[in-house]
């Protein structure tokens, strides 16, 4: 398990690893890569699964 899950893990959040979603190749700087508005959905989607 990579430190990202165990930090998500750690903290009770979700962790997401984009290419398993279909999102390969993004890195930190999400807003300003190709295919940034299906990461906002993803985020969006999210957020609503969460009642937020």
């Amino acid at each position: 398990m990579s430190i990202d899950a165990e930090t998500a893990k750690y903290f009770r959040g979700d962790f997401i690893w984009l290419p398993e979603v279909g999102l390969p190749g993004h890195g930190h700087m999400q807003m300003l890569e190709h295919g940034n508005l299906a990461i906002a959905d993803l985020f969006l989607n999210w957020l609503k699964s969460k009642g937020l």
